[in-house]
């Protein structure tokens, strides 16, 4: 039968997303799959509207944290109940607002994995854009020091006096950087789409799971230190897209985000990787699977 393919979805207190979310799914033309949707301590209905629908679903199992863990932490229950319990060989990782084509299961099936550890498929939004993966690199230490001084850098500028000075001094930019080719005719060694990516058979013969330490935030750049310390790489792949729905609304979302909140959680899940960023996998390893 081939493969069995687990595919975990989150859901924290839009279980309309979900249940559309998984309605696509079901309409996979490759059927040896498992879903299993980790209800998040949404505190309202969502529990018990997705164990009733899917009470008699024989490919579909609904797990429930009691309070929101995260992200990282509330895929990880999925993950390990999926390759432990269902014996799935490679994971699929999505948002509850992805809506999956009928035939990417197959599509992805058809590329070889050896030393892959994250394969990531293609992702538009509602108006038909690419949402590109994030990443984009060739060496995650020197992706990892420039996250850190942008989101410094950008939690200075918070100051007004401070942003007003920086735009009247800031230098000039020009030529192209490692991530001005966002798109798919680079093959860049460490990119992940954190909307919708799939853990590979390889990346489980190093992990059992995602780096648990963070709320929010963070997830993609940990999980791809996780592959260098390995000595694996990502891959992005063509595929017929995914559908993000959350991109349909980004300029309006980000109007209503609160970037001093954004910035603090940014922080916070910085404080508590960057220690991982320079240890062996051994250690990793022992303290973190």
């Amino acid at each position: 039968m081939g493969k069995r393919i687990g595919i975990v979805i989150l859901n924290y207190k839009k279980y309309e997303e979900t249940l559309e979310c998984v309605d696509s799914i079901l309409q996979q033309t490759y059927k040896n799959y498992q879903i299993v949707i980790v209800e998040n301590g949404s505190q309202n209905e969502s529990l018990d509207i997705l164990q009733n629908r899917y009470a008699k679903a024989e490919n579909i199992t609904v797990l429930c944290s009691e309070q929101n863990v995260g992200f990282a932490r509330g895929n990880n229950i999925g993950i390990k109940y999926a390759k432990q319990k269902l014996k799935c060989d490679d994971i699929f990782v999505i948002n509850s607002d992805i809506i999956m084509p009928p035939g990417i299961l197959e599509q992805y099936l058809l590329i070889d994995t050896t030393g892959i550890g994250i394969i990531s498929p293609t992702v538009y939004s509602l108006n038909q854009e690419e949402i590109f993966p994030s990443g984009n690199t060739n060496n995650m230490y020197k992706k990892f020091f420039r996250t850190v001084f942008d989101i410094l850098l950008t939690s200075i500028l918070q100051i007004s006096f401070i942003a007003n000075l920086y735009r009247k001094v800031r230098p000039r930019q020009s030529g192209r950087t490692e991530n001005s080719n966002m798109g798919h005719t680079v093959e860049w060694k460490y990119s992940v789409s954190g909307c919708a990516f799939v853990l590979t058979e390889h990346f489980f013969e190093y992990y059992t799971q995602m780096y648990p330490k963070t709320f929010l935030y963070w997830e993609e750049m940990n999980l791809l230190i996780y592959l260098q310390k390995a000595g694996l790489v990502s891959k992005v792949i063509k595929t017929d897209p995914l559908i993000h729905k959350e991109g349909r609304s980004t300029r309006e979302k980000n109007e209503k985000v609160d970037m001093r909140k954004v910035l603090r959680q940014s922080r916070d899940s910085m404080r508590k990787s960057w220690l991982m960023y320079f240890m062996p996998y051994k250690l990793i390893k022992k303290l973190y699977n």
